[in-house]
């Protein structure tokens, strides 16, 4: 591998090699680093720093007005396992009411995994979905999500009642969209 030094940017985190910029680590902003790269594929580079591969960077595009350099470096919080992040714990404290719950388990989460949003379509469709079905479902739930269990579920049944399930699962997506959107009114 190539080998070269270059000083990670301060105020974007990144480093240039051969014009193209490479995001790393906030925490190295302003160090400078080793870059180790292969001569004929530029894909990923390796980053060193005091003889130690500290992560593996790929290719970024760095929009005009990022700047890190305001926040401050995070160092890594080595926790035990199963202990809670303090974030975690004062969203907890404020949703029971600034009170500390009875039991140490996470309260119940009101939305849908991706995985329960492509069973509620199985379940509310009544039929297997094909893989092309499935990925479609997939990049769904990845650009729309969070959805909320109860109402999806209330939503999807009404569309599948109106309109059957014998339609294109776009047809699904496009009117649970806009019921979430605008709460069922079509404004088209």
């Amino acid at each position: 591998m190539l080998r070269c030094q270059r000083r990670v940017n301060r105020k974007t985190a990144t480093v240039r090699l051969d014009k193209v910029q490479y995001q790393v680590n906030i925490a190295l902003a302003g160090e400078k680093v080793e870059i180790r790269y292969h001569f004929n594929d530029t894909s990923e580079i390796e980053v060193w720093q005091r003889g130690r591969m500290l992560e593996v960077a790929s290719p970024v595009s760095v929009g005009k007005d990022i700047d890190f350099s305001r926040r401050p470096k995070q160092s890594p919080e080595i926790r035990k396992r199963g202990e809670m992040f303090p974030a975690f714990r004062s969203y907890r404290l404020a949703l029971a009411g600034g009170r500390a719950p009875e039991n140490s388990l996470p309260l119940p989460d009101a939305h849908l995994t991706e995985a329960e949003f492509i069973g509620l379509f199985v379940e509310v469709l009544k039929r297997a979905l094909s893989a092309s079905e499935d990925a479609s479902l997939r990049r769904f739930f990845g650009k729309y999500a969070p959805f909320e269990k109860q109402s999806t579920r209330a939503m999807l049944e009404k569309i599948v009642e109106a309109a059957g399930a014998q339609q294109h699962l776009r047809s699904y997506c496009e009117r649970l969209l806009e019921a979430v959107l605008y709460g069922g009114k079509n404004n088209g």
